[in-house]
């Protein structure tokens, strides 16, 4: 009996250590997924503001990831524009995307003409104003 014990427990050990490394695995595999992200982000919104086709969705990359990522951070524009450039997205998910850029842009237009709409109040009170970025 207490041979059974002594190897389960080896085994346990055994098992803890192959969880640790599959831990650090999945970490390190992680961030290397985070770098391609951040990277490839980078490279859609650089196309988008130079007006290039962007290259394609990396594999390791999930374009659902990109929506919710762009969502998040109000670059609906930017991120998503691009994506529609982009060769290999379905017809589905350029659905999405449209809706979004569209909501986005219809957004900023609206931000813009109600700023200037208090612009313009505030210089006929002759009240000194500065606008603050980050408006929204």
């Amino acid at each position: 009996m207490r041979w059974h014990f002594m190897q389960f427990m080896n085994n346990g050990a055994e098992m803890t250590e192959k969880v640790k490394n599959r831990e650090v695995w999945l970490q390190i595999k992680m961030e290397e997924n985070m770098s391609i992200l951040a990277n490839y982000l980078a490279q859609l919104i650089k196309a988008q503001l130079n007006g290039e086709k962007p290259v394609s969705v990396p594999e390791e990359i999930q374009v659902e990831d990109l929506i919710h990522l762009s969502c998040k951070n109000h670059m609906e524009y930017l991120v998503m524009g691009a994506l529609l450039k982009t060769d290999g997205i379905s017809e589905e998910i350029q659905g999405i995307l449209r809706s979004h850029v569209m909501r986005s842009i219809v957004r900023t237009t609206t931000q813009i003409m109600d700023l200037k709409e208090i612009i313009r109040r505030f210089e006929e009170k002759k009240i000194v104003n500065q606008p603050m970025k980050g408006h929204r």
